[in-house]
Parts: C-alpha cells; structure tokens; sequence
C-alpha cells in the first residue's frame, strides 16, 4: 500500500472509516492526545484495502486493540500467503528484515510464523550470516522476530553457521559505540538505532553485560532529546527517530514522566505529536512543504500503541506471547495419537521436514519422490546443488536443487529413460534402498542383514530382488516403523512412515538425539 498517497485520499473518509471501527480500549489512565491520535490512525488505514507491506499498521491495530473492518486483516493474510507462496517461504531475497517484519506481524495476529501457506517464516534465520547480513539492524530484528513468539531458532542449513539468541546478542553488543550507544554506521551513536537495539535487548536485562549495555543507551536517549522532546537523526529532527525511543521507553517500562526523558516540560509524545497532522497522517521532518509520509505514518502509529499497552499494564509491543507462544503450541494439529508424532516433531524442530500447510502434516498421506530428495538432503546434512540431471526435472522447480544433490550423493537414481518421476510415490521397498543408500552416507553400518527376517512375513517373498537386502537391513536395525505383519513391499509409504525410517536411523547414526 502506497500510504502517502492513500492518506490523502482518505481524509474525507475518515469520520465514516471511524464509525465503522469498534475500538476496545480501556478508558482508565490512558494519555488522551496519544488515543485520539491512534483512532485516528486506525479509521485512516481501516478505509483501505491491507495487503503484503501493510505489516506496520497491522502490528499497530491488532496490538492496539482495534477492531479492523470486516475484511481488512483476512485481506492482509491472503496477499501474504500469495506472495509468501509466489516467493517459495522467503518475503525479500535481498533484505532479511522483510523476513522479520512479517513475523512480527503475522504472530501479532495470533498465528503461527512457522505455518504460512505451507512454509515456515522462521526458517531463514538459522542462518546466522543470513540473519545478520543487514548488519546490526538484521541482528536487533531477528532477535525481536524469534523472542516475539518465543520461537526456536531453527536449524542453519549444512555448512552455515547456526544462529543463536545469545550469538545474536553477542553481535549486538559488540556495535556498542564507545560511551553507549549504538548506530547502524559511523562512529557515533544513532538516537534510532540506540532506541530500537534497546527495544531488542529489553528482555535481557537480568544478564549484567546486557544490562549495562542498556543502562547506558538509555543516559545516550535522554543526553540526545531536543527542548520539544522529540529526536534527531544525523543532524535532522524526525518522527520516526522519536517513535522509536517512544517504542524503547515502553518496552523498558520507562514512563512518559520520567525526569530523563522530559525537557522544558515536555515528553516524548510531545516530541512525536508535533509531526502530527489529524485526519492525515505523521510528516517525517516538521518542514515547510512537508507531507504525511507513510514511513512516519506507520512507526508513529504503533508507537502510540506501544504507548497505550504500557499504561494498560499490557506485554510490550513485541512481546506478543499473550496472544501466541511457540513454546506451548504443537507444530502440527494432526498428529495427536499417531505413532509417528514424536519423529515428525523432532525433524520439524531440526528443519528436516515441513508441514501441508494450515498447520498439518498429514501423516497419512503419500510422499513425492521430490519431497523424498528435499528432507533426506537436509537430514544428512547435504548442500544443495544447481542444475538439474534428468529430462523431466526442470532447473526452475522447486525441488530441482534438492534431487540433483541427493543424486549426486548416490541416495536416489532415476527411472530410466533420463527421467526422474519427480511427482510420482515411493513405495515401501524403494523408500527401504533409499534409506540404506542413506545409512551408507552417514557411514552407518547396523546389523549386517539376513533372510531370517523375509522369510518370517506372509508376504516376504514378493520383495523385489533388488530391494531384498536393503529391506532386511531396515528391518533388523528398526528402520521400518511399520508396524502392520505384511510388509506390502509395492505399497506406497506414507509421509509419517518415512518420517519415522529417516528420524531412526539419524538417530541410531547420532546425527540426532532420540
């Protein structure tokens, strides 16, 4: 949404677009100005359609407490979920903050980062040169995705360096300038990078080197304020400078009245409120010739409501487990009583497999040869690999990366004819060859096989010769979960079937812990 040009258009709109909007807010010890402001913003952006980008105002009206037109936010999930599905679980390529704006904004909402349209949001994180690849900015907003929901930090892909709170934080901290403070560039600390390091920082202050790190941005916020109680950037007073220390005061549980952050007798709010402009918007500088700005517009709103949920004695604005705690929520919703739960949740929370989407798994359904390649490669901790081996395995697909390096790997061959059948089903034997050429991969050598097994199963004898021994050896070293006495070899496997064979043998291979 262009929200420069969009809040223009709706300033004529604004009484109807607030009529419409149902506001549950508190009427207790609220600031007035800073309620009036955020209704107002709320009708603002209630009177247009939300789509992919709109996350700032999504973030402001859900954490607010404002109740947005029927529509708005399941209008703002759709264009996500498409644009999420378009880019294959990864927002922005060339910018892992998106990443971590949509995180924020989707478990603000109450949902799942780690389920969206089939892809886990969380997963790019795992790689912590990925996640920090924007600098200090990228390491003070990828904290603040995983703590949002108290996510765990999922798996780096093999050969990338595993990400970490505590790596992160160290990253953090060593960008403190000297003096206190912080900046994304330059030798001298930023009032906007200080307020929002700070506001990532906040939920460690019992560790003493984060909290005095703290301690002294927080004399670098109040030694920066301006008379009229808002801040600079690089010389030039702005609106969104002054949101985030607003935003950092809130989550530190600063009051607005503390004698730190009031100069001439005015606060913080002062500060923002200057930029304010009713029925319109927040300019970025109070400059002659100045327009509402859509940067300013959206940081000063969820400012305000950082505001607010700290005088309702609310969590702070990116503290968002009142609403959504990983820690306490199953990864998957189908897998109550299914023998395969265990294995599934413990590859999930390695990032070795994924769901269906709409939070499911689908235990009972068949597998691909293509989703075969995709979690065997990360299970055995293999690197992709570009290009494409076989004639019907097209270079833009998806899973092109995943086949090429579990062929190469000698893990799976194709069906003759140069092509791989990648859409097609893996039976029971073939799934058993692929799990052995697997074993033999991780050097896992188990129990050497022998026929005594075959010959104790009704129908053991239509095993395929050239499967025979590989079922075997799944069998006498527990790699074959099923638990059904026919081994219905020509049968295809299901997805928690081949979640448990791949989960047993990583674990007896101690590649994972059982």
């Amino acid at each position: 949404m262009n929200i420069k040009s969009v809040l223009r258009r709706c300033a004529a709109l604004t009484l109807a677009a607030a009529l419409c909007l149902g506001v549950a807010l508190p009427a207790a010890a609220e600031t007035s100005a800073a309620l009036s402001a955020a209704r107002d913003l709320a009708a603002l952006y209630g009177a247009v359609p939300a789509g992919a980008g709109s996350e700032w105002p999504v973030i402001a009206l859900v954490r607010g407490g404002f109740s947005a037109p029927d529509g708005w936010l399941e209008g703002y999930y759709a264009a996500l979920e498409a644009q999420v599905t378009e880019k294959q679980g990864i927002v922005n390529p060339r910018r892992i903050t998106d990443q971590d704006r949509v995180i924020l904004a989707v478990t603000a909402m109450g949902k799942d980062a780690r389920r969206v349209a089939g892809y886990d949001l969380t997963a790019p994180l795992g790689d912590f040169d990925r996640a920090v690849a924007t600098g200090l900015n990228g390491a003070v907003w990828a904290l603040k995705a995983l703590d949002c929901g108290n996510y765990p930090v999922p798996v780096a892909p093999a050969g990338k360096t595993q990400t970490t709170r505590d790596g992160l934080i160290a990253h953090i901290l060593t960008k403190e300038m000297p003096g206190g403070g912080f900046a994304q560039t330059g030798t001298y600390a930023d009032s906007d990078m200080t307020a929002m390091t700070l506001q990532a920082l906040a939920p460690y202050r019992e560790r003493e080197d984060v909290n005095a790190a703290v301690e002294r941005g927080i004399a670098v916020l109040s030694a920066m304020q301006r008379p009229d109680g808002g801040y600079a950037t690089w010389g030039n007073d702005t609106c969104e400078s002054t949101a985030q220390v607003l935003v950092a005061m809130a989550t530190l549980g600063i009051p607005l009245a503390d004698n730190r952050f009031v100069k001439d007798k005015n606060t913080v709010l002062d500060g923002l409120l200057r930029y304010y402009r009713p029925g319109e918007g927040f300019l970025h500088m109070d400059e002659p010739g100045m327009t509402v700005d859509g940067m300013a517009t959206g940081q000063a709103f969820y400012a305000l409501t950082a505001l607010l949920r700290q005088e309702r004695g609310q969590t702070a604005l990116y503290q968002m487990t009142d609403v959504f705690d990983a820690a306490g929520q199953p990864r998957f919703s189908d897998l109550a009583g299914e023998p395969c739960r265990a294995a599934v949740e413990a590859l999930a929370e390695a990032g070795i497999v994924n769901g269906v989407g709409d939070g499911a798994f689908a235990p009972g359904k068949t597998m691909t040869r293509a989703e075969f390649c995709a979690i065997v490669v990360r299970g055995a901790g293999i690197s992709r690999e570009s290009g494409t081996l076989f004639s019907d395995v097209a270079e833009g697909k998806w899973y092109a990366s995943w086949i090429t390096a579990a062929s190469k790997a000698g893990i799976v061959q194709g069906v003759g004819g140069g092509r791989f059948a990648p859409e097609s089903t893996i039976t029971r034997q073939e799934a058993a060859v692929m799990v052995r050429r697997t074993a033999r991969l991780l050097r896992f050598e188990g129990a050497a096989p022998g026929e005594a097994s075959l010959s104790s199963r009704p129908d053991g004898a239509s095993v395929a010769d050239w499967a025979r021994e590989d079922v075997v050896f799944c069998l006498e070293n527990g790699l074959w979960p099923m638990t059904d006495e026919a081994l219905a070899p020509t049968q295809p496997v299901l997805r928690g079937e081949l979640a448990e064979m791949l989960y047993c043998l990583l674990v007896r291979a101690g590649r994972m812990e059982a």
